[in-house]
């Protein structure tokens, strides 16, 4: 009797499983970081796709049109940041500190964005954020 009950439990247990909804992991399609605003509302940084083209970005003015450059291809880079990304589930991280002059990594998936900012020269965000902020403005031209 004890042996039926186990394989009966084991049964519902292994139908439970596969029946139990697994969150799925909104793909990642561009990363986005930089720093704007101040007293013109311009700023300027980088943007990295999965398949490792990085432009560079630059806003004049704040409403104003933003230009994008393509700086290269580096598919290392990008298996690199969109791999952290994934190991310190930036989509769920939530913080916002906006201030005169923000810096931010933003990331776009199908569905929208999502945004991690903080006051320039501020070290209060994720530390696992800020390093990717550092690790994409050294990977551009002239720190953009």
């Amino acid at each position: 009797m004890r042996h039926t009950h186990r394989i009966a439990l084991v049964a519902l247990c292994a139908a439970a499983c596969r029946l139990a909804p697994v969150a799925q992991a909104l793909p990642i399609r561009e990363v986005v970081s930089g720093c704007s605003g101040g007293f013109t509302g311009g700023g300027g940084g980088v943007a990295l796709t999965p398949n490792g083209q990085l432009y560079t970005w630059q806003l004049q003015l704040a409403g104003a049109p933003e230009t994008r450059r393509l700086a290269r291809t580096d598919t290392a880079l990008a298996a690199d940041v969109f791999r952290r990304l994934a190991a310190m589930r930036f989509l769920e991280i939530a913080y916002a500190q906006p201030s005169n002059v923000t810096c931010f990594v933003r990331a776009r998936t199908d569905s929208g964005t999502h945004e991690v900012a903080w006051p320039l020269n501020d070290t209060g965000a994720p530390r696992a954020v800020r390093d990717l902020f550092d690790r994409l403005k050294a990977a551009a031209p002239n720190g953009a």
